[in-house]
C-alpha cells in the first residue's frame, strides 16, 4: 500500500475510560479522526503493534487490552464492513489507543454535634 494512503486513527479513550473509572462518576472520553478524509474509500485496516504504539504506562493491562481490541474488531467487522489486514503494511488504516488516568482521592464527612 502506498505511504500517501496509509492513516493513522488515533483512538483515544475508546470505551476503556469506564473500565478503569470504577467508583468515579466523572468519566471522559475523546476521540480524533482526520474529519476531511471520506472513509468509504477504506476497506481493511489493522492495530499498529504495540511496541509501535503508546508508552507502557498509556496502555491497559493485556487482560483489558484483548478484551478492548475484540471489541472494536467486532465492531468493525460486523458492523461498519471492514477487513482486519494481517499487517500494517496491508491495511488502509490504522488503530491505536491511548488511556490517560488521574488518581483522585475523595473524602466525605459529617459533623454531628449534641
Amino acid at each position: 500500500m502506498k505511504n500517501s494512503s496509509k492513516i493513522c486513527l488515533l483512538i483515544a479513550g475508546l470505551i476503556v475510560l469506564p473500565l478503569l473509572a470504577g467508583c468515579s462518576s466523572a468519566v471522559s472520553v475523546d476521540s480524533e479522526w482526520m474529519q476531511d478524509v471520506d472513509f468509504d474509500v477504506y476497506k481493511s485496516y489493522t492495530w499498529i503493534p504495540k511496541e509501535d504504539g503508546p508508552a507502557t504506562e498509556q496502555q491497559l493491562p493485556q487482560h483489558l487490552d484483548l478484551r478492548l481490541r475484540r471489541v472494536v474488531d467486532e465492531i468493525l467487522i460486523d458492523e461498519k464492513g471492514f477487513d482486519k489486514a494481517r499487517s500494517p503494511a496491508e491495511a488502509d488504516f490504522l488503530l491505536v489507543y491511548y488511556m490517560n488516568t488521574k488518581k483522585a482521592t475523595k473524602v466525605d464527612y459529617t459533623i454531628y454535634a449534641g
